[in-house]
């Protein structure tokens, strides 16, 4: 990350705990330990799907933008973690958004080899990894 931002023009001390933008915006990472008791403002949850408890990390993320004028953000690629799963499908079909490697190809990207991909996964991974299939999704056919 401290490369990265150094990239992009920003001086980040590799024990900074927050980003101060030019514009008085804060961004904190915080890991799934943090309790933010004290924090309040827009919250962003990247990747819960392969967090060891996503249900905590909604909580956490959840209580910081409780107030009317914030917003709660959470993205993921699927995983085989059945809570992550049960935290995506409880929601309601019109916050859901799903991005595939096929998706993005209409869209015009031209940065994926899909044979070359397809041919390193398995069918099952390839759905998960790439074409936002969670592998839960595949069990509820069946039943």
């Amino acid at each position: 990350m401290v490369h990265f931002s150094r990239l992009a023009g920003v001086d980040i001390a590799p024990d900074d705990s927050a980003i101060r933008l030019t514009n008085g915006a804060e961004i904190q990472f915080m890991g799934e330990q943090h309790t933010l008791a004290a924090c309040n403002g827009n919250a962003y949850v990247s990747e819960y799907a392969w967090a060891d408890k996503p249900a905590n990390m909604f909580k956490v993320a959840k209580g910081i933008s409780a107030h009317k004028n914030c917003r709660f953000t959470a993205y993921t690629s699927p995983s085989p973690s059945d809570e992550a799963y049960a935290l995506w499908s409880s929601e309601k079909p019109d916050n859901q958004q799903r991005l595939s490697a096929y998706s993005a190809l209409q869209q015009g990207s031209t940065i994926l080899n899909l044979p070359d991909i397809e041919a390193e996964f398995s069918k099952e991974d390839f759905n998960m990894l790439f074409s936002a299939i969670w592998p839960q999704e595949n069990s509820e056919v069946a039943k």
